[in-house]
């Protein structure tokens, strides 16, 4: 995995729509301008930390999923796996 502006982008622009906001609005509630925003979302300029800080806050989602598009959904299936790989290797061990 690694970060892609564009995809990050596309991220930002759906959580956009989904909330009801147009560019304007949504810019005025993370303070840059509707420009920035704009290139924000087509991925020609990456957003600052503290910036996607601001939106997974006001859009109500984690940095992983901004970032990496990693949902906990994601986390719970990994999680899942690994415990019946731990069952498993326990019930080959008894027997």
């Amino acid at each position: 995995m690694y970060f892609d502006p564009k995809e990050v982008g596309k991220r930002i622009a759906k959580l956009r729509e989904l909330l009801g906001y147009n560019q304007e609005q949504y810019s005025q509630k993370i303070n840059i301008s509707r420009s920035a925003l704009s290139k924000i979302e087509i991925g020609d300029r990456s957003p600052s930390i503290d910036l996607l800080i601001e939106i997974a806050e006001l859009s109500g989602v984690t940095l992983d999923y901004l970032i990496l598009g990693r949902t906990q959904q994601d986390g719970n299936k990994k999680l899942g796996l690994q415990s019946v790989i731990s069952f498993l290797t326990e019930l080959e061990r008894e027997m």
